[in-house]
């Protein structure tokens, strides 16, 4: 029986602290589902960059590794900050009549039998479906396997600093920059660092990954802001283990909750967006509260082993990319040159990438470069 005053019952509540709560709202909401979103945040910078290409440069001498073009398969590449795409979805669901977004609101306990939430200030929430998207420190996680999840650090630390356009064009070095419309990445041992322009070239943002031997603070370990024109963020790298599931009963988790990306690949957002997308898909073909868990089920068996596929590929692409001056790192640079060349990379046993191809599960090559069939699991 439930004591606290109840808001009206829902299709779908979701409990989020940023970009995958907002898709998941957004994509359920436009397919008619009623949606009470909590916890949104405030949002920040706006505008995005196309771009043409990805320059792999080496950190001595800045001699170009690779330029590779981007792959314009579907639609222009775009560069955006993560407010940006925060500010474009959470415009949209504010104009849409059937999402609430309660004020000053925060998850605090759950009702796995009754599909209950629980907010801070003592009101409840009732939905058919309750999506946790709280990120990687996520509440709804922690209830959900009752108990912690403890980070795992990956060796690095990344500073992070967005410069004006005006302090580019006051540095004779970094005047070049100003209006490429290009990313641009340095490789070296141990580190690595990439650049790229935003809010139509009026911004610059540079990521520093560098070796991390601190210890594990789980206060310190998310960056809660970014700074400006020299002023630098640290931010530690971490991942969480593997999780057991995603879902139980009539709940679910989305995004950095249950598959926290490292950014050597870039898919966080892209992999949270699937996520909402694939899971409104599955709510909206459904016709009976009594196939939820079933289509929750589905959720997790369509997504869970893609995430976790890139989430290795992530973790390997950081050794290839931190790879000490050595033969495996000229080997690795002539492949980066094919690349910009567009050639098939011929895969060999002593090559460090067929050991980041296993640990994905795609090392079965042929002589003739092409992948070995394999029956995919889902």
């Amino acid at each position: 029986m439930v004591d606290s005053p109840l808001i009206g019952d829902c299709g779908v509540t979701v409990i989020s602290g940023g970009i995958g709560g907002l898709a998941t709202t957004l994509a359920c909401a436009l397919s008619g589902h009623d949606v009470v979103l909590v916890e949104a945040l405030a949002n920040i910078i706006r505008c995005a960059v196309p771009l043409s290409a990805i320059l792999i440069m080496r950190w001595q001498g800045g001699s170009i590794l690779a330029g590779i073009p981007a792959d314009n398969q579907y639609r222009t590449q775009y560069v955006i900050h993560r407010g940006g795409i925060y500010r474009i979805l959470l415009e949209r669901v504010k104009s849409l009549p059937n999402v609430q977004v309660p004020t000053g609101a925060r998850a605090v306990n759950l009702d796995f039998f009754e599909a209950f939430v629980t907010l801070e200030d003592g009101r409840v929430l009732a939905g058919d479906v309750i999506v946790g998207a709280d990120g990687i420190k996520s509440t709804v996680l922690c209830l959900v396997l009752g108990k912690g999840v403890q980070p795992v650090s990956t060796g690095d630390c990344a500073y992070r600093l967005v410069l004006s356009r005006e302090v580019l064009e006051s540095n004779t070095n970094l005047k070049e920059l100003v209006d490429a419309p290009v990313g641009i990445r340095w490789v070296g041992p141990g580190r690595h660092a990439m650049a790229y322009p935003m809010k139509g070239h009026q911004l610059h943002k540079m990521v520093l990954v560098h070796p991390d031997d601190s210890a594990l603070d789980c206060v310190s370990w998310a960056t809660k802001a970014e700074a400006y024109d020299g002023k630098m963020m640290e931010w530690k790298l971490c991942t969480t283990d593997t999780l057991p599931g995603w879902t139980r009963r009539n709940f679910c988790l989305l995004g950095d909750a249950c598959h926290p990306m490292l950014p050597y690949v870039a898919q966080g957002a892209a992999q949270t967006i699937e996520d909402a997308t694939t899971l409104s898909i599955l709510l909206d073909s459904i016709s009976a509260p009594s196939e939820i868990r079933s289509a929750l089920d589905m959720y997790e068996l369509s997504r869970k082993f893609r995430c976790e596929r890139i989430q290795a590929t992530a973790r390997a692409n950081r050794t290839c990319l931190n790879l000490p001056d050595s033969l495996e790192q000229e080997m690795r640079d002539q492949q980066f040159a094919q690349l910009s060349q567009g050639q098939q990379i011929p895969i060999k046993e002593e090559s460090l990438l067929i050991d980041a191809l296993e640990s994905i599960g795609l090392s079965g090559m042929n002589d003739g470069g092409k992948k070995k069939k394999r029956k995919e699991s889902y």
